[in-house]
């Protein structure tokens, strides 16, 4: 068999670089032609270029051979160079929670950096929720940037190694950048909630502005971190929040030392008439990453305005009792006593420190069982004290 002539027919890029078939070929003999094949183009991950060899030869009804071929432009290994940030790149979640984070790639070089894959280890703990960076037959720039934003999300509790592999045109290809995630265990349980708030002036006029200075003692918790504390108005059963402002641990808004613990605002309200309003204080919890809980602990307060004008020693005199019997009685809870017993301390405490502005006090709902302390004033006013 003779072979007379071999030509390319489709893509262009193929081309014959050596063979053996020039001469005549023997019964049950081969030759062997050396194809090659030079891109003219750089094709995306997973397009081919298809091409035909055509083959004519002396055999009966020639030309009758034909080989298909198929050819994947790739980007050149060059001299590009990749540089990623962070590495590792930690993660903290925990189960039923995912925690996200970015890696920046950038191209250090001064050639096109082509990636053409990404692939993860593990992909059932982390994942690739956007890749920002251009994908070959596309490059990134010399000295350009890219962000690549990862998530994790622990399917057990333990802390869980991956890697981001990253195939491209850099000398080191595949580049590997190492994942590490932490599973985080979320605080069982509701925090401590703030504390009742006290209420400066407890008694005011009606008709008019006033401005409270209302403070909060908010619990520290080791897991979790106290933020948007902030003060309400509800009705006399907690409900209907009707917000009067945030609340500030940080020395400004009548916060009296920055960091500790101890909330403050200071809202303006106007009561057009005589009656009793309720404050309460929301606080909002949040913890490690993936880690969120809300503690919405409304405890209210009665704020009564007096029904007319009065004098006015006697007016302060009351707001001063009441002032104190709050923080009485805070302390005397916070100091391990049970509810029943403080009520009654603070009973005690109303009628014997304040004579001449206290007429009476006494215990409300049942001594085991008490909602709170009323107040009767030697003016024939009537104060009180909610508990829960």
């Amino acid at each position: 068999m003779n072979i007379s002539k071999m030509t390319f027919a489709g893509a262009l890029g193929f081309a014959i670089a050596s063979s053996t078939c020039g001469t005549p070929i023997a019964d049950a003999a081969s030759c062997v032609v050396g194809l090659s094949f030079t891109p003219q183009s750089i094709s995306a991950s997973g397009t081919t270029i298809n091409g035909t060899l055509t083959i004519a030869d002396d055999v009966v009804s020639s030309p009758q051979k034909f080989v298909n071929l198929i050819g994947t432009g790739t980007a050149p290994v060059s001299n590009a160079i990749a540089s990623y940030a962070p590495t590792p790149v930690t993660f903290a979640a925990a189960m039923g929670y995912s925690a996200q984070q970015n890696l920046t790639v950038t191209n250090t070089s001064s050639n096109p950096l082509y990636m053409s894959s990404l692939t993860l280890s593990d992909p059932s703990d982390f994942g690739i929720v956007n890749n920002g960076c251009p994908v070959t037959p596309n490059s990134l720039a010399a000295s350009g940037s890219c962000t690549i934003a990862l998530d994790f999300a622990p399917q057990s509790n333990e802390t869980v190694a991956g890697s981001l592999m990253i195939a491209d045109n850099t000398s080191s290809s595949p580049e590997t950048v190492a994942l590490s995630g932490a599973t985080l265990t979320c605080p069982i349980g509701q925090p401590k909630g703030p504390t009742p708030p006290i209420v400066t002036p407890r008694l005011f006029f009606s008709g008019g502005d006033t401005q409270l200075t209302v403070t909060s003692v908010v619990p520290p918790d080791p897991n979790l971190i106290a933020s948007n504390v902030t003060l309400l108005q509800v009705d006399s059963n907690g409900n209907n929040p009707v917000v009067l402002g945030q609340m500030y641990d940080d020395g400004t808004h009548g916060d009296a030392v920055a960091g500790d613990g101890q909330y403050t605002a200071q809202p303006t309200v106007n009561i057009s008439s005589a009656g009793r309003i309720y404050l309460a204080v929301r606080t909002n919890y949040s913890g490690p990453p993936g880690c969120r809980q809300s503690n919405n602990n409304e405890r209210p307060i009665d704020v009564t305005p007096p029904q007319s004008q009065f004098n006015r020693a006697q007016f302060d005199a009351e707001n001063n009792a009441l002032t104190a019997g709050e923080k009485f009685l805070q302390d005397d809870i916070a100091g391990g006593k049970s509810t029943a017993q403080a009520a009654q301390d603070l009973v005690n405490y109303m009628k014997a420190n304040f004579p001449g502005v206290v007429s009476d006090a006494a215990v409300a709902g049942t001594l085991n069982d008490p909602t709170g302390v009323s107040v009767t004033f030697t003016s024939g006013r009537t104060g009180g004290f909610l508990l829960d």
